[in-house]
């Protein structure tokens, strides 16, 4: 047996007889949109004095006015239909296609249809669609006061209300769209208003109630729009509309598959699909953004036997304050230290396994150096009077100042590596020389100063002469 709660306006009015303020419960109560005979679950019982908006009683938003009219307080989104043929509440079964108002008369035996379209449901990324609110209402008596004047209504109502109980036709049950995406209404066969909810399995595919009748909140139909696809791949989603009463019927999407993209970001701002890159000589990792929608398992990476190159995901992507939108991945390249004399060249290239789309990256490495800034050689020496002291000649080099050494063999000579500025891709520094006595001799004395890397493989060389006396 099918539950009933009764409402009863607490209302206090001088010399207002109980009977007056007092509902009544009806034998001939129907459920929402069925068949004569049953109860209904959500029935309410209420007196509703008339009024202003501030006195009157409430259902909800709305109120009956002092010109007998339901409305509600200004700027609601709440409009009426009356029901002329019914004489119970259970017999007002659907919702009507016309004869809507933002208010409307209110009388003793009719029915009446209230739709409060002032709502809202999130949906993906903050987007939200509005949703109708319906409610039957049937008006079983005047309230009078001592003086037999009519200062209210008795009512019985039901929210929310769903109308008939109808499956919902679908013309087809599957929309396919280009890359490119767009919008389709697909209007229901049923041609009346029917309450649903709709919801879309992807955020690329939104779905919201539409219509085709004469108010916007009478529905009966539904607009999906597509956002453009940037992904490889065909992309599905499923639309899912359910009714008041539980019954659901399903739209398969289709989205076409984008063309696959792929650009290398260089130092100047733009977008490339070839690019040099230059490594240092110690071969310390360098990077570049890559901007692609290709999924990264699908992209393939050959690169020359003396590098190594490795992609990843760029996990601060994205156009937030602190995000960078250079690329979605991250090229991490790591080169072995050219210790020979000779500069090393190769290419690093990307590909997309399934199709042609590739990059190309040309990566190069200098040989180690080191130069002295005079031009000092063993052929073109350092010379210097008899006296002893010290000097400073300044060198460049693009090897690490800690993998540096320096030698010679003369005992009235030393020598040391003393200070040093790093630049972006070369060191400056100095090689101190100490003569550690005066040469008192009549011939000149000379030296061979070697400054190399700590294995030798890199070698400068210059002589150093100490005049006679």
């Amino acid at each position: 047996m099918n539950s009933k709660k009764t409402f009863i306006a607490a209302v206090l009015v001088a010399a207002l007889p109980i009977a007056a303020l007092t509902s009544c419960s009806s034998d001939n109560d129907e459920p929402n949109g069925g068949s004569a005979g049953e109860g209904l679950d959500n029935e309410v019982v209420l007196s509703m004095l008339k009024g202003d908006k501030d006195k009157a009683t409430k259902l909800d938003e709305v109120f009956i006015g002092e010109d007998n009219n339901f409305q509600t307080a200004d700027g609601r989104d709440v409009e009426f239909a009356l029901v002329t043929s019914a004489n119970k509440l259970g017999s007002i079964t659907n919702i009507p296609k016309s004869g809507w108002a933002e208010k409307v008369a209110v009388r003793k035996g009719y029915g009446y249809v209230c739709c409060n379209y002032d709502h809202y449901l999130p949906d993906y990324d903050g987007f939200s669609y509005n949703y109708s609110d319906f409610y039957r209402i049937y008006v079983e008596d005047e309230m009078r006061d001592t003086d037999g004047k009519v200062i209210g209504y008795n009512i019985r109502y039901q929210h929310p209300f769903y109308g008939k109980d109808i499956d919902i036709q679908l013309p087809k049950d599957e929309l396919s769209f280009t890359n490119k995406g767009g919008t389709e209404e697909v209007k229901f066969l049923d041609n009346e208003p029917i309450y649903f909810s709709c919801t879309s399995s992807a955020a690329w595919c939104r779905v919201t109630p539409s219509s085709s009748l004469s108010k916007s909140f009478l529905t009966n139909a539904v607009d999906v729009s597509v956002e453009a696809s940037d992904t490889v791949e065909v992309s599905t989603a499923t639309i899912t509309l359910t009714t008041g009463y539980g019954k659901k019927k399903e739209i398969k999407v289709t989205r076409g598959a984008a063309e696959p993209r792929m650009k290398l970001y260089n130092n100047n701002g733009s977008y490339v699909t070839s690019m040099n890159l230059p490594l240092s000589v110690s071969g310390k990792d360098k990077y570049v953004y890559v901007n692609s929608n290709i999924p990264l398992e699908d992209i393939e990476i050959t690169a020359s036997d003396w590098c190594e190159a490795k992609l990843e995901k760029n996990s601060n992507y994205g156009d937030g304050y602190y995000q960078n939108r250079y690329g979605n991945y991250i090229l991490r390249i790591t080169a072995t230290a050219n210790e020979t004399d000779t500069k090393r060249t190769g290419t690093i290239t990307l590909k997309y396994r399934n199709g042609d789309t590739s990059v190309k990256l040309n990566v190069e490495q200098e040989a180690q150096y080191i130069t002295m800034d005079n031009g000092y050689s063993e052929g073109n020496p350092y010379t210097t009077n008899y006296y002893s002291g010290s000097t400073e000649l300044y060198f460049r080099t693009n090897i690490d100042w800690s993998d540096l050494k320096v030698s010679n063999s003369a005992s009235w000579l030393s020598t040391s590596l003393y200070g040093y500025n790093s630049y972006s891709d070369y060191v400056r520094g100095y090689v101190r020389l100490y003569f550690n006595s005066r040469n008192n001799s009549s011939s000149d004395r000379e030296d061979v100063v070697t400054i190399s890397n700590k294995k030798g493989t890199v070698i400068c060389k210059f002589k150093v002469v100490q005049s006679a006396y």
